[in-house]
This record gives C-alpha cells, structure tokens and sequence, in this order.
C-alpha cells in the first residue's frame, strides 16, 4: 500500500487550520447573538434572526395569553396542561 493511498486530505495542516478558523468564526457569531433563553430578558425575541419581535407580534402575544388564561378551565378539560411560569 502506498503513502498516498493512506493519506486524508482531512489531515493535512493546510486544512486543519482552516477548520479551526472556521469554528473561532463560528463562535465568535453565536456569541454576538442575543440569547433568547437568558433568565432576565423580559422582550419577545425570534429564534431564527435574533431580533426582538415588532409591536404587532407583541400585541397578538399579549392577547393570546390573555384568551389562554380566560379559557384555561376548558382547555384542561380537553387535556391541555400549560407550562408553569418560574
């Protein structure tokens, strides 16, 4: 078997740098990211870009809520269990 058949282009150094660069960049984004799970954060913020939710969506939020608390008798009735607030 020859050298060049046992060889990975997966190991190389050239390439090996390169991933690595790739993951500090990768990190280095994610950590710019507000994060939505953060205990204090009181405001709406979408998963999928990061930004906090228009007053539109807040206003649908706060309704929804609102009709689940008024409904909640029923609603349990039929199975529905909501989550516990902390």
């Amino acid at each position: 078997m020859s050298k060049s058949s046992c060889h990975h282009n997966g190991l190389q150094k050239s390439r090996i740098a390169g991933d690595e660069a790739d993951v500090q960049s990768l990190l280095t984004t994610l950590e710019g990211w507000m994060n939505p799970f953060q205990g204090d954060m009181q405001d709406l913020i979408c998963l999928s870009t990061g930004k906090m939710a228009s007053e539109d969506v807040l206003v649908i939020s706060y309704k929804l809520n609102s009709w689940v608390k008024e409904h909640s008798k029923v609603l349990a009735r039929r199975g529905w269990r909501p989550i516990p607030e902390k």
